[in-house]
Order: structure tokens, then C-alpha cells, then sequence
């Protein structure tokens, strides 16, 4: 739940970084942690592209990350992973981890939710 690794599946009673994400040079704009997963998105920043005449700004990052159970990911994810499907085409800006399911605001307003529907708070 941690996203430590599975080296790092201990309790842990201090923080601890995230050196997998930090390492792979992703800045962190928000976390959220629920019953049994933990969500990240990176921020989104703009960046010049491109050479000459053909530079201009981009805006990157808004990627979602996961760690957490299977219970509720649908797989076990020891470290954090990207989250794929149409999340990979989009950028967030917010992520929200319930008890057994996620939401994910992206930066044009649109909410996808994914997880266990039972009560319908994914529908």
C-alpha cells in the first residue's frame, strides 16, 4: 500500500520517499491513500519542445500511479505503477482513493472512476 517495493512491505512508523517515482524524475501533485491502495498524479508542467522555429511549450505529466492491493487494483502492485486504459491518454489533476474504488478528475473536468461498484459509486 505503500508503494515501497517489496522490499519495503514492512510497517513503517516514519516517512519514507518514494524513491522509485523520485528517481524516475516524476514530480508528485497529489496523493491520496485509501482502505487498501494509494494513488499518485504527477504534476503537470509545461516544457519547451522541439528546435528552431519549431519550439514550443507542452504541457506533460498528469500521469496516475497506483500501489496497493489486489483486492481492489485488480492486481498486486508492490511499487507504484502507471495506470493505464484511458487514463493513459489524459491528464489528471486529482485522484481520490476509497475504501475499493478510485476517482480520477482530469484537467479538462472529466471524472473516471474504476473499482468495486456494488453500491453504484462508480457509476
Amino acid at each position: 500500500r505503500l508503494g515501497l517495493g517489496r522490499e519495503g512491505l514492512a510497517t513503517h512508523w516514519s516517512p519514507r520517499r518514494v524513491d522509485a517515482l523520485f528517481e524516475a524524475g516524476h514530480k508528485i501533485g497529489d496523493v491520496s491513500c485509501g482502505n487498501a491502495h494509494t494513488l499518485a498524479v504527477t504534476l503537470i508542467e509545461e516544457v519547451w519542445t522541439g528546435t528552431g522555429t519549431n519550439r514550443m511549450k507542452e504541457k506533460q505529466g498528469g500521469q496516475v500511479f497506483a500501489a496497493g492491493s489486489a483486492s481492489v487494483l485488480g492486481l498486486f502492485h508492490p511499487a507504484f505503477d502507471q495506470v493505464m486504459g484511458e487514463l493513459a491518454s489524459v491528464q489528471a489533476v486529482q485522484a481520490s482513493a476509497g475504501f475499493a474504488h478510485s476517482g480520477v478528475v482530469t484537467s479538462d473536468g472529466e471524472l473516471y472512476c474504476w473499482g468495486m461498484n456494488d453500491d453504484g459509486c462508480c457509476a
